[in-house]
């Protein structure tokens, strides 16, 4: 999730998609993996009780949406400028 946050190229994209155009960084991250149904939880870490309530709200609002799940992953594949094994500085 780290590096996919530093990447202004991923939220052009995703802004793109009305499913992410609303939602914080964060929650886009969160929200990314729930699209595949076959995804059924997430290990997050939680620093405090408002980000637990953040993050609740975030996930009352999760659907399954398999093609945009695979159309953002065809995206991070296909972008050359998008380095997902590089180490985050």
């Amino acid at each position: 999730a780290g590096k996919l946050l530093k990447n202004i190229k991923i939220w052009q994209f995703l802004n793109k998609h009305e499913f992410f155009n609303s939602q914080k960084k964060l929650e886009s991250l969160c929200l990314y993996p729930l699209l595949n149904p076959n995804v059924k939880s997430l290990i997050l870490s939680i620093k405090n009780m408002d980000n637990l309530y953040s993050l609740n709200d975030v996930f009352s609002r999760t659907y399954s949406d398999l093609d945009l799940f695979n159309q953002i992953t065809d995206f991070l594949k296909n972008e050359k400028n998008i380095k997902i094994n590089e180490e985050i500085d």
